[in-house]
This record gives C-alpha cells, sequence and structure tokens, in this order.
C-alpha cells in the first residue's frame, strides 16, 4: 500500500510538471505573438517602412544557435505573417467554438478576449501591407495567407443567448476587414499556394540607390563641362540621399515596356545632379521625361525636401510672392506611372513639408504627342509648354530631366521636340545616354535638337569629374543593379538650353 501511494504522489507529480510547463510554454507563446503583432504593426505604417521591414526579414542571418531575433526565425515578411496568421486565426476560432456551446447563464462576448484582439490586429496589419505594396499582397497571397483570411469570413455565431447580437456584430466587423483584403485580390481569392523561392523573393525587393556627390578634389580637377559648372558646386554632403526604387515586376513584352526597370544613366545623372545641387535653385518646375522607374526625379524631388534651396528659404520668407516649387515625374505607360506613384510612397516623398513647399507628381507624357501644332506659342511658332495625355497644354518648365530616353532614331527626333516645346525660355535640360553603340539613334539627338534652334554641349561622361561619376573611388555606385550594364559602356551627357531670343 506504501509502494502504490508513493507510485501515484510519483504520477501525480509528474502530471503537474507537464501542466506548468505546458502553462509556460503556453504564456510564452502569447508572448511571442504579441510581441510580433507588436513589431509587426509598428513596421508596417507605410510603404517605405515595409519595404525596409522586407529587405531586413529575408537578409536577416542567426548571430548564433540559441538567439534568434524576430526577424532571424522566419525566411520571409510572407512566411512570418502566414505563421502569426495561422496561430492568431486558430486562437480565435477555439474562442468561437467556446462562445457557441456557452449557455446563458455564462454568455461570453468576443471583444472582451485578447483572441479576438489579435485578430482584428493582424487583420489590420494584412490590410496595410497589400494597400501599402501590391508586390508584397501577391507574395503573401502565394504563401498562403488566403487559407486562415478565408477560415475568418466562413465563421459563425450560433443563435442561442442574449449576447448574440453583440457578437454578430464583433464577428462581422472582423469579416468585413477580411472581405475587404479578399476584394484586393478581385477573382485571383484564394490563391492557389505556391510560395516564391527565396531568390524570387531577392529579386522582388526594392533596390537600394545610396546618391552621394563626387569628392571635391574630383569636382575641382576636370577641365571640361563640369568645370563651367563649378559655381553651381557646393560638394555638400547633405546632398546623399538613399532612393528606394521597385521595378514593375511584370515581364517586359514590348518595346513601350523599357521604363518597366531601372537603367545605368538614370544612376549617373542622380549623382550629377548631387554635385551640382544648385542647378535647381531657380527653378519652379522641374520635369523629368521618360522618367521610367524614376530615380533621377525622386532624387531631385527628395534633395529639394531635405535640402532647401534658395528658391525655398525665400519662398519661407515671402510665401505669398514665390512660385512652390514641383517636380513632376512623367511618362506614356500606365503602368510606369502607377509604379511611380509607388515609388514615390517608398520614399516619403511629399511626407515631409516642414523644411519647404516642394511638390512630386506624375503625369502622362508621350513625345510623339508633342507637336508644334499641339502648343503652339505666342506668335504661332515657337511652342512654350507640352501637352499631356489628355490633352491639356501645361506650362513650360525651368529644368528638364532625362536618363536613357532613346532607343531608335525616331525617339530622339520626338525627345529633341519635347525638350524644345516643354522647356521654357532660358531654361535647360540635362539629357545622359548611352551612346549608339549601345542605344541605337542617341546621335541622332544633338543634330536634331540644333535644328529646333537649341544649344547643345555635348560630354563624354568618363571624362566627367575624372571618371568619378562611373568609378566612385572603385564602387559602380550601383550601375551594377541596372539593366543593360556592362563593364566599360560609354555613356553622353547632353546639356541642352533654349535661348531667350
Amino acid at each position: 500500500a506504501h509502494l502504490s501511494h508513493q507510485h501515484d504522489n510519483h504520477h501525480t507529480l509528474l502530471g503537474t510538471a507537464k501542466t506548468t510547463r505546458d502553462r509556460d510554454a503556453m504564456t510564452s507563446s502569447c508572448d511571442q505573438l504579441d510581441a510580433d503583432l507588436t513589431e509587426l504593426a509598428q513596421a508596417t505604417q507605410s510603404p517605405y517602412e515595409i519595404a525596409h521591414l522586407r529587405q531586413r526579414v529575408l537578409c536577416a542571418t542567426p548571430t548564433s544557435s540559441k538567439e534568434h531575433s524576430t526577424t532571424t526565425r522566419h525566411s520571409s515578411l510572407p512566411a512570418w505573417m502566414l505563421h502569426v496568421l495561422t496561430q492568431v486565426v486558430q486562437d480565435f476560432i477555439m474562442l468561437l467554438q467556446q462562445v457557441n456551446n456557452s449557455d446563458s447563464n455564462n454568455m461570453l462576448l468576443l471583444s472582451d478576449h485578447v483572441e479576438t484582439q489579435r485578430l482584428a490586429k493582424i487583420l489590420e496589419i494584412h490590410w496595410q501591407c497589400c494597400t501599402h505594396d501590391r508586390t508584397l499582397a501577391h507574395e503573401l497571397g502565394r504563401q498562403g495567407t488566403h487559407g486562415p483570411l478565408l477560415r475568418v469570413i466562413q465563421c459563425h455565431c450560433e443563435d442561442s443567448q442574449e449576447s448574440d447580437e453583440a457578437n454578430q456584430d464583433c464577428l462581422m466587423e472582423l469579416q468585413d476587414v477580411a472581405c475587404t483584403i479578399a476584394a484586393l485580390y478581385g477573382g485571383q481569392f484564394p490563391m492557389r499556394v505556391a510560395p516564391l523561392t527565396m531568390e524570387e523573393l531577392q529579386q522582388r525587393l526594392a533596390l537600394v540607390f545610396d546618391i552621394d556627390p563626387v569628392s571635391k578634389a574630383a569636382a575641382t580637377t576636370t577641365g571640361n563641362l563640369a568645370k563651367k559648372n563649378d559655381n553651381n558646386n557646393n560638394n555638400n554632403s547633405t546632398a546623399a540621399a538613399s532612393i528606394l526604387i521597385h521595378q514593375v515586376t511584370k515581364r517586359q513584352s514590348e518595346q513601350a515596356d523599357v521604363g518597366f526597370v531601372m537603367w545605368p544613366s538614370a544612376v549617373v545623372l542622380s549623382r550629377w545632379i548631387a554635385t551640382n545641387p544648385r542647378i535647381l535653385d531657380h527653378a519652379g518646375t522641374i520635369l523629368e521625361i521618360g522618367a521610367g522607374c524614376g530615380l533621377v526625379g525622386l532624387y531631385t524631388a527628395k534633395l529639394l525636401q531635405e535640402q532647401p534651396t534658395q528658391q525655398q528659404q525665400q519662398q519661407l520668407l515671402l510665401p505669398d510672392q514665390q512660385q512652390q516649387q514641383r517636380v513632376i515625374l512623367t511618362d506614356f505607360n500606365p503602368q510606369v506611372l502607377e509604379n511611380l506613384q509607388h515609388n514615390m510612397a517608398l520614399n516619403n516623398i511629399n511626407q515631409k513639408q516642414e523644411k519647404g513647399p516642394v511638390v512630386c507628381m506624375t503625369q502622362g507624357l508621350d513625345f510623339y504627342q508633342q507637336t508644334a501644332e499641339s502648343v503652339p506659342g505666342a506668335d504661332g511658332s515657337t511652342p512654350c509648354g507640352w501637352v499631356d495625355m489628355t490633352g491639356q497644354v501645361q506650362p513650360a518648365a525651368d529644368v528638364i530631366l532625362g536618363a536613357d530616353i532613346i532607343c531608335q532614331p525616331s525617339d530622339a527626333v520626338a525627345a529633341a521636340r519635347t525638350v524644345s516645346n516643354a522647356l521654357r525660355m532660358g531654361g535647360r535640360a540635362y539629357i545622359v545616354c548611352a551612346t549608339s553603340a549601345h542605344r541605337y539613334g542617341v546621335d541622332v539627338f544633338p543634330g536634331e535638337c540644333q535644328r529646333l534652334g537649341l544649344s547643345v554641349q555635348i560630354q563624354n561622361v568618363a571624362h566627367l569629374y575624372e571618371g568619378a561619376l562611373l568609378s566612385g573611388g572603385g564602387s559602380l555606385q550601383g550601375l551594377e543593379k541596372t539593366a543593360g550594364y556592362v563593364a566599360g559602356m560609354e555613356l553622353t551627357m547632353f546639356q541642352v538650353e533654349k535661348p531667350t531670343q
């Protein structure tokens, strides 16, 4: 009997220890779940934050086998989101079963329980991710998040107690959010589960371009076109900025899709502007033509946003007497224009106005719609303005920027006409293109500009700042991330001016 009593006590102790371990494990799991939800909520408030979170999670590596941060426990942001969503939905459904099985003497309200609050939180996070980043939305669907969402949509409350109405309302609010997320996918919800590979996820990350001015030594020892701009060059380190660029993930199928990806000249022209920021000082309207992914215009807007020019400083003193500066990113492809809007949000453009009233916007502009007849001048012969893709005439720009905008001779003719029309008298255009060895028809551009009465200065980019725009002291300065880049390729800079007479 004594041995039997000892045996029973032993099993009781084992059972108590197991219960304690299970309770501790559950507490630890709940704590981790709450920590995950808090971190995800804080890091998904904007496209900019989501882009950095995607990069951080995908590129994270554990520092040791024992210590794993939240970002190193999951291979990607979609995998992390699926893990949290699955656990939260499972916990909520278990709660809902308890609610449906409870009697009138022990009524349970969904809204009183943490499981409901967690579900509301993860659904809000999921909705923000899908609306802020459509690429991430596609990745989440492929990862399998539509399964848990569908379970939420299919939930129901039993009609058997006084608290039913409150619980029904609570459940319907949650289901409304889940249905809103599903609606974002149109007829593709629920998507077939087919997670993207790590390589595919890496390729879909936003590219990061660190734009900074060339060194003061390189800027002052060159004896060419840049020499003429020495007075414009302040080599201020605050001109440095990191720009995030999302490329269109749809496969290019025709010539019109060239703006889906980044091209080398955009990196070079952005760095040239960083070295010569004072070209923007008296520019009310800055127009990027053939913007593509928008690096040049986005960097320019970021520069004006973070480092007020002389004109902006005057605006701050005399807001009613100065023209507001604005950067207009233009292209003719609707998908490219949509991606430009996304890239503006990725870089928090227009989000910080306390340093100066800078406005950045997108607008449709087709080179081939710009003719003397489309925008007649005051005397009927000299156009001064450009026509957008709705047929509306827009005012001329003070500065025009363009990078790799020519792919064939007819593009060169149309681009020259666009610069001639869209540039105000006395205004300047800065265009960088790969040479005709890489871009057929580029050599036609300067002659066509001169035929239209514009003055053109031509410079081999390799001769500017001792080649620093291309090499940056050994680094390729992001050129290797661009499409069509080959080692040793030559780029040409055209500085075009429209005479005042």
